[in-house]
């Protein structure tokens, strides 16, 4: 008898733990800060696939390391591991990264303000279209 009700309590604990697992899962996956096509953070918007200029990535790579982003973001595990970029080019499209990337107040209001630099506001066209070409790089 206490072999069945071991038994039943192993069968029930292992049953409880896939589910809780399957529901941790599906609460990680929902993407809350993601922006969607109206710039409001409810839902995932995946880029299109597109073609990238290779000038403009190493000239945006540059920038990136030149502004000193590093010390604020991490890709490919160099830099602060707090706030990743890696995959951010499948996540957002250019209009999107440009928004972030400049602190845009259009979305201002579902974004964390520790991520709005007022010192990229003021980005020459050619840099910022060079980073977000890096950003959309990243896949």
């Amino acid at each position: 008898m206490r072999e069945l009700i071991s038994k039943l309590i192993v069968l029930l604990t292992s049953i409880l733990i896939v589910t809780l697992s399957i529901i941790f899962g599906f609460s990680q996956n929902q993407n809350k800060n993601k922006i969607d096509e109206n710039n409001n953070i409810s839902s995932f918007q995946k880029a299109k696939t597109i073609a990238l200029d290779s000038a403009k990535i190493q000239k945006g790579k540059e920038l990136f390391i030149k502004k000193g982003c590093l010390r604020c973001h991490s890709i490919d595990k160099q830099g602060n591991s707090r706030n990743p970029l890696d995959g951010v080019g499948k996540s957002y499209n250019k209009d999107i990264l440009e928004k972030l990337i400049v602190g845009d107040e259009s979305i201002e209001e579902n974004i964390p303000k520790r991520v709005f630099k007022q010192r990229y506001k003021q980005l020459p066209s050619n840099e910022l279209e060079a980073l977000v070409e890096y950003m959309k790089s990243l896949r």
